[in-house]
C-alpha cells in the first residue's frame, strides 16, 4: 500500500483518516466484515495497515450471495496482503427464504452472531464493518441488528463518504476503487414472494449476463416470470440495438424467465421497498 503522505494530513480527507488510524490502533485486534465491496475493503486495508496479524477479514458465503463476489473478494484480500477467511454459512438462507419484510434485519442479526462466534474463536476483541456515512440517510433494516450486536462501523461514524473511500483505495493501489455497488440476492424479489436455492442462482445468471453484455451497474428484479432490468439511465438507450435487445431477451429466457422487461426508470437502490412494488 502507498505510503498515506501522499494525502494533506491538514485537508478534510487527512484528518478523517488520522481519526480513523486512531480508533483502529485503539484496539487490540478486530475482525472485519469483508465481503469484497468498496467500503468493506477500505476498512480491512487500514485495519491490516493498524492492527497487522491481529485483525481478520471474513466473508460469510451462502446463496444470497454472488459466487463472483466471493471470488473477487479474495483476490482483493491476496492483493491487501490480510488474513482472510471464508466461511460457508449455509444456514442464513433460512433468515431470508420466506422473504418477510424484516428480512434484512433477520439475516443481518444471523450474520452478526456467526461473525461473533469466530471472533471469540479467534480471540478478537471487536467486530467492525464497512458502512459509510452516505448510507445513514438510506433505508437499511440491518443497521438496527448490527447497534444490537455492537459491531463498530468506524466509516461512517468519522463520517467518510463513498467518494472519498474509492479515492482512498486509487490512493493506495487497493484495484477495485471503481467497484459497482452490489447486495445480497434477495433483493431482487417482492417481499411475500418465498425464495428458492435455485431462484437466487436464476437472478445470479441473469445479471452476470448482462454484465458480460457491457452493463457494469445492473439489477434483474424477479416477478415470478418477469425479469425487470434495471440499468443506469443514461445506459437504457443502448436497447435500442435490436441485435443486443435479442441477445438479452435470449439470455434471460436461458435462465428461467418467460419475460425480460426493461425499467424506464433506471437502476436504483431500494426499488423493492417502494409502496407499488409487488
Amino acid at each position: 500500500m502507498t505510503n498515506k503522505a501522499i494525502i494533506p494530513e491538514a485537508s478534510d480527507l487527512g484528518r478523517k483518516l488520522e481519526q480513523l488510524t486512531a480508533a483502529l490502533t485503539a484496539r487490540p485486534s478486530a475482525l472485519v466484515a469483508y465481503s469484497g465491496g468498496v467500503d468493506s475493503s477500505m476498512l480491512a486495508a487500514m485495519a491490516h495497515k493498524a492492527l497487522g496479524e491481529h485483525m481478520l477479514a471474513v466473508t460469510l458465503a451462502f446463496p444470497a450471495v454472488p459466487r463472483i463476489e466471493v471470488f473477487e473478494a479474495i483476490k482483493t484480500a491476496q492483493k491487501i496482503g490480510m488474513r482472510h477467511r471464508v466461511i460457508d454459512a449455509p444456514e442464513l438462507f433460512e433468515c431470508i427464504e420466506d422473504n418477510r419484510p424484516d428480512r434484512c434485519y433477520r439475516c443481518k442479526k444471523a450474520i452478526c452472531a456467526r461473525l461473533q462466534k469466530v471472533a471469540d474463536e479467534e480471540g478478537l476483541a471487536c467486530i467492525m464493518e464497512g458502512s459509510n456515512h452516505d448510507e445513514l440517510s438510506e433505508h437499511r433494516p440491518g443497521a438496527k441488528a448490527l447497534k444490537e450486536a455492537g459491531v463498530l462501523s468506524p466509516l461512517a461514524d468519522i463520517g467518510f463518504t463513498k467518494d472519498e473511500i474509492r479515492q482512498l483505495l486509487r490512493l493506495y493501489g487497493i484495484p477495485n476503487a471503481g467497484k459497482p455497488s452490489s447486495t445480497c440476492l434477495a433483493t431482487r424479489f417482492p417481499y411475500g414472494t418465498r425464495i428458492t436455492a435455485e431462484d437466487l442462482a436464476r437472478v445470479e445468471r441473469a445479471e452476470a449476463g448482462l454484465n458480460d453484455a457491457g452493463f457494469g451497474r445492473v439489477r434483474v428484479r424477479a416477478h415470478g416470470a418477469i425479469a425487470r432490468i434495471e440499468v443506469p439511465p443514461q445506459e437504457i438507450a443502448r436497447f435500442s440495438d435490436a441485435a443486443l435487445r435479442e441477445r438479452i431477451v435470449a439470455h434471460i429466457k436461458t435462465c428461467g424467465f418467460n419475460y425480460a422487461t426493461l425499467d424506464l426508470q433506471g437502476y436504483r437502490t431500494g426499488s423493492m421497498d417502494e409502496p407499488d412494488s409487488v
